[in-house]
């Protein structure tokens, strides 16, 4: 399988998982966007966290300067830990993706939890553990939940151009520095 343009997913918290479809490759990785932060109080650490994210996990960078030509990301509802600092988190940083995606020309594609579980065969309400599972035996290699849940919504990502993650030749850990 190659894909031209690259796609990429995002599995968006404290902790974001990424993943990108690029030629024959696809690059996964996670960063904890709260790493190194000294401030007290939620709103000092948000804020912290939203500004490493609009660096760290610009589009763009992720994909070596290329415009991705879509972006998915899992679409959490707001019942699903209403008020949380996480739930927070994750509504942040899926606006500050969505307006970059609407400045760059890029589409957004969000997928509900559910759907892309069962795109594996998975049951909609499985565990992080039977996504990590499902995900390592398509050989990758996930360290963590977030790495597998990207991997999980770029897989439905791509069911939209005919392919899935196990289709792609190369499959390697990244770092976003």
């Amino acid at each position: 399988m190659s894909m031209s343009n690259a796609v990429l997913a995002f599995d968006f918290a404290t902790s974001t998982g990424w993943a990108m479809a690029q030629g024959d490759t696809i690059l996964y990785g996670s960063v904890n966007l709260g790493a190194g932060c000294t401030f007290k109080g939620t709103e000092h650490r948000h804020g912290y966290i939203f500004q490493q994210a609009t660096s760290l996990l610009d589009p763009e960078r992720l994909c070596n300067g290329a415009t991705p030509q879509a972006v998915f990301f899992e679409d959490v509802g707001i019942g699903q830990a209403k008020g949380t600092p996480t739930v927070q988190i994750i509504f942040g940083l899926r606006c500050l993706t969505l307006l970059k995606c609407h400045k760059l020309g890029i589409h957004p594609v969000p997928f509900g939890t559910s759907h892309w579980k069962k795109q594996f065969g998975l049951k909609g309400n499985c565990g992080k553990e039977a996504v990590t599972e499902c995900v390592n035996a398509l050989g990758f290699d996930c360290d963590n939940n977030d790495q597998s849940d990207a991997l999980g919504i770029l897989n439905a990502g791509l069911l939209m151009y005919g392919c899935s993650i196990k289709d792609f030749k190369h499959k390697h850990k990244g770092n976003v520095q």
